[in-house]
């Protein structure tokens, strides 16, 4: 009988009883969970200080955790996170082992707080809610790093359902030289606007137009450079120059939405069409010197007699650099007998781009389980193609860097077809996605039951926030 089931026909225990039960239900299930997940914290940091994850295949301590848990990246991350700098938080890990602590409580101070915090928070944690937690380790002081550390250079994208802004951010010199390209890229664009309409590509409209100096704001991506087709402009003072910019009134002045047969006629090309013609022409000449599926050209000179193979004016490859570095690639192969050539093999590209889309839509990430990459994969080479491995759909998986490398040194065996594709560890043990995850053979934690936050809101005017010990100063 459900426990609703059991609150219908007890009629005697009002609604506020029946909450309060549930609600000590909730704190001894509460209790027992973070006591097993100070177990986990546990396990992980033994795994982690002695080294022992590397034997796994895993790129990371907490890919491993969310491989073999089955739980979140993030709570993954947390779960590491502490792990990490339990020494360093004794009474509060002490808490989560007794169960009157969350992992998520210690997970917050063990991402972010400072050294030494341990007795400051302990108190804290006890009463506090994960974001009340985050507030008080947000409000530490941090140490006045100088020089300031120039911005990391960055680019989002957001979605706004009919357009799309990128936010990008560079140094002033690459901001110059976004300046410079774009000003130059719509010059030219211009130049061919007006030639197609029989004007005189070489005439100026003024002294200080497109074709003298550019009006471009060199600062303008100091901190951040913006495109969007709303906003018709590439960041900083980059706008419109056929709306905007008065010296062009004689370009546009006059001018129909239709010519003289009736058609509409192209708008005079701005900034965005400029950045758009930049990204098209760079993308041609990518696909042209180097296409999608090919990272490299690789030349090696192979010793027809010692059966030993060396990079050109390069140092010798043992046959796992070889092979990987032949992988997905164009790769020449000149053969050799006492040091002069004597032929030279096929030159190929193993996968081409339409055989690549066609790998992405069937594997979308690294193969290997419990790694999930989605990021610069490689396209290898089930058996490999000096082996006499056909680069077919069949024969081809995507695999990360990593575990690419790691396939090469002996670590991950991979073995196809890729249909009924086999990952076997160093010791020959097939790896799954599956978690190890089973019905519980042992008791729960005997521990008190966990009341959790008290819910008041927090008065931080009150609040002393905790001060860091200073760097030494030599």
């Amino acid at each position: 009988m459900s426990s609703a089931a059991a609150f219908l026909v007890d009629d005697e225990v009002s609604p506020k009883e029946r909450l309060a039960e549930l609600f000590e239900q909730i704190a001894e299930l509460t209790g027992q969970r973070n006591a097993i997940d100070a177990q986990i914290v546990d396990i992980v940091a033994e795994i982690d200080h002695g080294g022992l994850a590397g034997m796994t295949g895993a790129r990371s301590i907490s890919a491993l955790v969310a491989w073999k848990t089955g739980v979140s990246p993030r709570n993954a991350k947390t779960i590491a996170a502490v792990a990490a700098r339990g020494e360093q938080f004794p009474r509060c890990v002490a808490g989560l082992r007794e169960g009157w602590l969350s992992l998520d409580q210690v997970g917050v101070l063990a991402e972010r707080a400072a050294d030494g915090s341990d007795d400051h928070y302990v108190e804290l944690a006890s009463v506090a809610t994960v974001t009340q937690l985050r507030k008080a380790v947000g409000l530490e002081p941090r140490p006045d790093v100088s020089p300031k550390p120039q911005p990391e250079r960055a680019i989002s994208r957001t979605d706004h359902g009919e357009s799309v802004t990128y936010r990008i951010t560079v140094s002033k010199i690459e901001a110059a030289k976004v300046d410079a390209a774009l000003a130059g890229k719509r010059d030219g664009l211009i130049a061919d606007w007006k030639r197609d309409r029989d004007q005189d590509p070489d005439a100026t409209p003024d002294a200080d137009g497109l074709h003298g100096e550019s009006h471009a704001d060199t600062s303008g991506l100091d901190g951040v450079a913006t495109t969007d087709p709303d906003a018709g402009g590439v960041g900083g003072d980059f706008s419109d120059v056929s709306a905007d910019h008065d010296d062009f009134a004689d370009l546009t002045e006059g001018v129909d939405s239709a010519d003289s047969e009736g058609g509409p006629r192209a708008p005079m090309p701005n900034s965005v069409d400029a950045f758009m013609e930049l990204i098209e022409t760079g993308w041609d000449g990518e696909v042209a010197r180097r296409p999608h599926a090919q990272h490299t050209t690789v030349v090696v000179h192979v010793d027809a007699d010692k059966q030993v193979g060396a990079l050109h004016l390069g140092p010798l490859l043992t046959d796992a650099e070889r092979q990987y570095l032949s992988c997905d690639a164009t790769c020449e192969v000149w053969f050799e007998r006492a040091g002069r050539p004597i032929g030279a093999g096929r030159s190929t590209r193993t996968v081409n781009r339409r055989l690549r889309r066609a790998l992405e839509h069937r594997d979308r990430c690294c193969v290997v389980p419990g790694c999930g990459a989605t990021r610069g994969l490689h396209a290898h080479h089930l058996i490999h193609w000096e082996n006499g491995g056909v680069t077919e759909l069949h024969n081809l998986v995507l695999v990360c860097p990593y575990h690419h490398r790691l396939h090469h040194a002996g670590g991950i065996t991979l073995t196809g077809p890729a249909h009924q594709l086999v990952v076997t560890d160093a010791d020959g043990q097939a790896l799954t996605n599956a978690s190890l995850a089973r019905p519980p053979t042992q008791p729960p934690p005997a521990v008190a039951p966990c009341k959790g936050p008290t819910g008041e809101r927090a008065d931080w005017w009150w609040y002393t926030p905790f001060q860091p010990q200073p760097p030494p100063r030599n």
